[in-house]
């Protein structure tokens, strides 16, 4: 919805999109003639089912958008990216490594939020956590880091997914695309923002 319904600016008609895990590369199939998508996915073996001649997924090389895959750890490559001066300028970037049976604490972080808002464009872009996960209720630890960064944050729910938006902008994450489905974030116990230094899932159990 959000990949759909993103403003595209008068005289730019490209979306620049950052994906850290690509899984199948189902949201390369969003992207349009013009717009540029930069997975980061740290797994090999995954990226190669959706790359070669006879690839397993087909969401990638069918995509009208051009498509990289950059192989390594999301947040580590951006800090590279960042350092060496070649920021993405990202309109949205999704973060989508929270589906498996282990967390990826180092990407819900004070200093990882700082790494993502360096590779935005400007004050429009929109960072989305897909936070589908059966034993944590990451939501509210997301908020919390975006208020910590002065970031607005809303929540969506949908029968598939459970997602939260923030950016610079507020008006960005109250367009009409996402009118209806999106929310403020309840937070209804003391959660102290994580960094690298600091983390507590037993916090965020769902009970």
């Amino acid at each position: 919805m959000l990949l759909d319904g993103y403003p595209r600016p008068a005289g730019r008609t490209q979306l620049r999109v950052g994906v850290v895990g690509m899984g199948a590369g189902t949201l390369a199939a969003y992207g349009r003639r013009g717009d540029y998508y930069r997975f980061y996915e740290i797994d090999p073996a995954v990226a190669d089912l959706s790359r070669g001649a006879h690839p397993i997924f087909t969401f990638v090389q069918s995509s009208a958008a051009h498509v990289d895959v950059a192989i390594g750890d999301g947040r580590i490559l951006m800090q590279e990216e960042v350092a060496r001066g070649e920021s993405q300028n990202f309109d949205i970037l999704v973060i989508d490594a929270f589906s498996g049976d282990a967390i990826p604490v180092h990407l819900l972080t004070r200093e990882a939020i700082e790494v993502y808002l360096r590779e935005l464009r400007g004050p429009d872009s929109v960072i989305a956590f897909h936070l589908s996960t059966a034993a944590l209720e990451l939501q509210p630890l997301v908020a919390v880091l975006a208020a910590d960064q002065n970031l607005d944050s809303v929540e969506i729910d949908t029968s598939l997914a459970e997602w939260v938006l923030i950016s610079r902008n507020s008006g960005i994450l109250r367009m009409p695309a996402l009118a209806h489905p999106a929310h403020p974030i309840q937070i209804t116990r003391v959660i102290k923002p994580w960094s690298d230094d600091y983390s507590n899932l037993y916090q965020l159990l769902r009970w």
